[in-house]
């Protein structure tokens, strides 16, 4: 009713992870928010995020954020949380093997820039 929202993200979640992937993990979260405060229903969250211009929003930003980050880089950590959606089911078997693994390896710090 006051128009706080509250996003909380474990302190452990993703301790090795890439600041790409922090930074797609807190935008997809802030996503959340900005649907939650237009009154749009929480159930199908994600696949609200999937079935709109989020994903390519999230791209950019990560893009803009991350200069040296490829747009097919960007495009896989956008859809990072979307797994489940009909959306992410819909793109060819390639895209989802590229994008979970894109995913893994910045989740578990094996690429992108490394958090000190």
């Amino acid at each position: 009713n006051n128009g706080i929202l509250t996003v909380y993200i474990s302190i452990n979640y993703g301790k090795n992870s890439s600041k790409e992937f922090y930074a797609a993990t807190i935008i997809h979260e802030m996503i959340h928010g900005y649907i939650e405060s237009q009154n749009i229903a929480q159930n199908g969250m994600e696949e609200t995020i999937a079935n709109s211009k989020y994903v390519d929003w999230m791209s950019a930003a990560l893009i803009s954020l991350f200069p040296n980050l490829s747009p097919s880089e960007a495009n896989a950590l956008a859809l990072g949380g979307l797994q489940n959606t009909s959306y992410f089911l819909s793109l060819s078997q390639d895209i989802r093997d590229e994008s979970m693994k894109i995913n893994a390896r910045h989740e578990l710090g094996n690429e992108g820039q490394t958090c000190k």
